[in-house]
């Protein structure tokens, strides 16, 4: 697969500075690969991102997540077939390139985290105040921040950019305001519990090379819940 990676040779210096970088590769995001739609649909994300804070801004993003759905951040198998716009990169894990199973780093447009056989999503598991262990389907290379109303809430960033994803167990999920007031992120041991269902997880054996446990808020609770996720390369 060839990536664009672009070279600007402009003469004016102050024209080429007033010029965002994505305008000049169809709308996608530096060094990626993408089709003219998804980066259509790229540039009028982050052109509501970038709105200054009010809830003018948070409305329009969720009409836009409404229509379109979210970039959202996963892995992808480029052998599979797949209808949904995306945005592709090399993955920098050398676990995901040849001689194993090829993965890319993909940002996919979606309205729900529906099962996918090219889409691998990361996933968090958590134990719940009965013992049973929740599995969510969550973007790739985040730690949520908070639990609240029974979904991992998010503090996601484009660009520079803030907003808030809340993801409920089911694969829904909703955009906000960036979350604020978190009782903070701790690193702690797995539990023995979510240490076993991390072994049953049914994905390409080289997406992980290993694992770790955070500690975080659970505002439902009022107490710190261990969430376990895999870790796509070192």
């Amino acid at each position: 697969m060839k990536f664009l990676i672009l070279f600007l040779f402009l003469g004016h210096t102050l024209y080429a500075e007033s010029i965002p970088f994505r305008k000049l590769n169809n709308g996608c995001p530096l060094n990626s690969d993408c089709t003219k739609k998804a980066g259509d649909l790229w540039n009028r994300w982050m052109l509501i991102l970038e709105l200054k804070e009010n809830k003018n801004k948070y409305k329009k993003l969720k009409e836009f997540t409404k229509q379109y759905g979210i970039p959202f951040k996963t892995w992808f198998l480029p052998n599979e077939k797949s209808m949904e716009e995306k945005i592709l990169w090399d993955s920098h894990c050398k676990n995901h390139r040849a001689p194993q199973k090829d993965i890319l780093l993909a940002d996919i447009f979606l309205k729900k985290l529906s099962p996918s056989k090219a889409t691998l999503y990361n996933h968090a598991l958590m134990l719940d105040p009965s013992g049973r262990v929740i599995k969510f389907k969550i973007p790739r290379d985040y730690t949520p921040t908070l639990i609240k109303n029974k979904n991992l809430v998010f503090n996601m960033e484009e660009e520079g950019q803030y907003y808030g994803l809340h993801i409920s167990q089911n694969g829904e999920f909703k955009v906000s305001q960036p979350p604020k007031g978190n009782q903070g992120i701790f690193e702690v041991k797995c539990p023995s519990e979510l240490e076993k269902k991390y072994t049953e997880f049914d994905g390409p054996k080289n997406l992980y090379t290993s694992r770790f446990c955070h500690s975080i808020w659970n505002d439902d609770t009022k107490k710190f819940s261990t969430i376990l996720m895999g870790w796509s390369c070192i």
